[in-house]
């Protein structure tokens, strides 16, 4: 409801208005006709209004799924205000709208030791930047053991920005001195926008 209801006028009265036809459709499972029989003069039978119940489910997924869409779906950022750092990396990078890259000269191994002191370990046979991108994306507690290495960058509007794993703006340097790139598409800023435009301190893990 609070993501609803954070978008335009017009998708806030489709929201209500699913409601409506949602207690429509709950309405219409209790709803029966009754057949009368003129010579007997009585009710011969009762049947379920089965076509006022798909109607009324049809109307309100539609309803719902228009106030959805122009509320702006997951690009919404009422969704993301009250989110970790840690869920919108992982929301991204399940989505595509963000991939996790490292120096090609650098070995993580100091990072695999933060984690290893910690109780996350790698297997003998596990690639170690799988196993890292794995983490981090998955792991709350190994994404807050690693964030001081990490460093989130994208092309947005033209302009190219550097955060550190903490959501404070950065420049280019700190790129060179980061251990872990997240480098994200320009699509996924309505969802880090509260944190990378510093309307929000929800940085937490």
């Amino acid at each position: 409801m609070k993501e609803q209801f954070g978008g335009s006028r017009l998708s806030k009265f489709l929201f209500f208005t699913s409601w409506l036809f949602l207690i429509c459709l709950v309405l219409s499972f209790f709803w029966r006709i009754e057949d009368y029989d003129l010579q007997s003069k009585s009710i011969v039978s009762s049947r379920w209004a089965w076509e006022s119940t798909v109607a009324c489910a049809v109307a309100w997924l539609c309803t719902l799924y228009l106030s959805y869409r122009l509320a702006g779906g997951q690009r919404n950022p009422v969704i993301w205000e009250d989110k970790s750092l840690f869920e919108m990396l992982k929301n991204a990078f399940e989505s595509g709208e963000a991939k996790i890259g490292f120096h090609s000269l650098r070995d993580q191994k100091n990072l695999l030791a933060d984690l290893s002191s910690a109780g996350i370990k790698k297997g003998l046979f596990k690639d170690t930047r799988q196993f890292l991108r794995e983490k981090i994306t998955n792991d709350p507690h190994a994404f807050h053991i690693c964030r001081d290495y990490i460093v989130f960058q994208m092309i947005h509007q033209g302009r190219e920005m550097f955060w550190n794993g903490y959501g404070k703006q950065k420049n280019a340097q700190y790129f060179h001195e980061a251990e872990i790139i997240v480098d994200l598409k320009s699509s996924a800023y309505s969802i880090f926008r509260n944190v990378f435009e510093g309307l929000t301190d929800k940085n937490h893990a």
